[in-house]
């Protein structure tokens, strides 16, 4: 189910029950104002929340995946593809760092491979961050929907860029690489920021990701400090993988889970 439909059923379902928020955040560990944004359809709560919340209430798994069953899939199968984009460009990347090494001290290298990574790295990246620009549409975060949409046309540039430089120019022309790494930088400040903000709605993993999100953009700003922020980048491109693996596949084993090893709870009526 999504926004703002989820939030009237989560009001209606408290009404029906003559509770206030105050009492049923008492009863599922949330505070008032989450809730409130919740019910008000302002942000889309995770699984766990929403679990919680129809414990509370006493509402029959079976009533809930009948309102939602019609729209979670869309919405998983999108993170699953950006999941899987992203595990290819992460895996990609680690060789494209190794032809870039190699170009820019001057050897030589195949251009057929050069450009065949360079093509998935670009196509793999911008479904990597599709998937948070979805995130950020289910959580109604602008920042994050904006950064990660940076971020994909950015990588798009840039590596035009590297590809025109190998094939037309010859000539790797490493001056140019601090303005790359301050964009970048700029970006990834952004896009972490995007990430601590969601820290009380969406838990302490949000919070670590964000730090080092902030911790990689400030590196690659100081420019001097962008190539070890590189080994930063890919652990904080790992939780990204994480996040987006709980959303697209972790929410159908609970409901799996849920539907074949969970007595029902009672129905109100």
């Amino acid at each position: 189910m999504k926004q703002p439909q989820l939030g009237q059923r989560i009001q209606e379902w408290r009404k029906a029950k003559g509770w206030t928020q105050e009492e049923l955040v008492e009863k599922c560990s949330l505070n008032v104002r989450t809730l409130q944004r919740i019910e008000a359809g302002e942000v889309s709560p995770r699984p766990f929340t929403i679990k919680a919340i129809m414990e509370a209430l006493e509402i029959n798994q079976e009533e809930m995946s009948s309102h939602s069953e019609s729209t979670e899939p869309d919405d998983n199968r999108w993170f699953q593809l950006a999941f899987l984009a992203g595990t290819v460009y992460l895996l990609t990347t680690m060789v494209e760092f190794g032809l870039d090494f190699t170009f820019y001290g001057g050897e030589k290298v195949n251009g057929l491979l050069y450009a065949s990574i360079k093509a998935i790295v670009m196509v793999g990246f911008s479904g990597f961050m599709w998937g948070f620009y979805k995130l950020g549409e289910k959580l109604n975060n602008k920042l994050m929907q904006i950064s990660s949409a940076l971020l994909a046309v950015g990588v798009l540039i840039f590596t035009s860029i590297d590809i025109y430089k190998f094939f037309i120019l010859g000539n790797a022309m490493p001056e140019y690489l601090p303005i790359e790494a301050v964009v970048f930088g700029g970006m990834y400040v952004i896009f972490g920021l995007a990430f601590i903000n969601e820290r009380k709605q969406a838990g302490t993993l949000f919070l670590i990701s964000g730090i080092l999100g902030v911790v990689v953009g400030i590196g690659f700003l100081s420019v001097i400090f962008a190539l070890p922020s590189l080994f930063i980048l890919a652990v904080f491109e790992i939780l990204c993988l994480v996040l987006l693996y709980q959303e697209g596949f972790q929410l159908e084993k609970s409901k799996f889970h849920n539907t074949t090893n969970t007595p029902q709870i009672s129905k109100i009526h």
